[in-house]
């Protein structure tokens, strides 16, 4: 579970001049270990970066994940688009509904994906019976909504002399479902104001299961951006090069 914290500098007379393509910069990230409980979910990893947008439109909550823009899983239907959301999938929703819907490959399927990891958890949902007696258990397909999310991290380890390799969470941690580092920067500016432009700084701190021993061994870097509502996506930023021990904190 990840937690955020920032600095917001809103310009008090000349407002800057800042592209309305969101801007990021890198400036640190920190190990904080839990006291005394190595390999602890206490353990965290705190990203701090700089981030400017030149209309203020940078950030989600609750009224816009309730949007089909926003909304964080998709349910696909085979004639294009996807089926009506109330807070419920409307029923009914059954496979001659699914299909073979036109826009997988706009999520980068070319078919359903079968009932298996790591499907079962990033492409399927398990219904529970209709009471606490039914042992009857349904399974209903969605594709995950990149755009539910707006500040995207990947983390790299170095294989060979200069090469790094993506470090995958479904393939190291087979029992979780998520990307713990992907998330959501907050709404960074009341949304009836008017377009103006913002900047800050942001640390995005999160604890995982054993990441000191995940961590402990190699050479490592961080990359990020991040995205308005817009869906303007800024450059990539990079940590450059660290190991553990070079980012532990007190």
């Amino acid at each position: 579970m990840g937690v955020m914290s920032m600095l917001l500098m809103n310009a008090c007379f000349e407002a800057p001049d800042f592209p309305v393509t969101p801007v990021v910069t890198f400036k640190e990230v920190v190990f904080i270990q839990a006291i005394g409980v190595p390999g602890s979910s206490g353990d965290t990893l705190k990203i701090t970066f700089d981030y400017q947008d030149g209309d203020g439109d940078l950030g989600l909550n609750n009224t816009l994940l309730s949007q089909e823009k926003f909304r964080a899983e998709l349910y696909p239907i085979k004639e294009g688009g996807f089926a009506k959301f109330n807070g419920n999938v409307e029923t009914p929703y059954s496979i001659e509904d699914i299909g073979t819907p036109i826009n997988l490959p706009q999520f980068g399927l070319s078919e359903i994906p079968p009932y298996e990891k790591p499907f079962s958890c990033i492409n399927w949902e398990e219904i529970p019976g209709a009471s606490s007696t039914d042992p009857n258990i349904d399974t209903i397909f969605f594709l995950n909504n990149p755009n539910a999310n707006n500040l995207f991290i990947k983390l790299y380890k170095k294989s060979g002399d200069s090469d790094f390799e993506e470090f995958v969470w479904l393939n190291e941690f087979p029992d979780g479902c998520i990307d713990p580092l992907n998330t959501r920067m907050p709404v960074l500016k009341v949304l009836e104001e008017s377009a103006a432009p913002i900047n800050g700084t942001m640390t995005y701190s999160f604890g995982q299961v054993n990441l000191s021993e995940t961590l402990k061994e190699g050479v490592w870097k961080i990359e990020l951006y991040i995205q308005d509502r817009e869906l303007n996506q800024s450059d990539i930023t990079s940590s450059g090069e660290f190991t553990l021990a070079e980012i532990r904190g007190n």
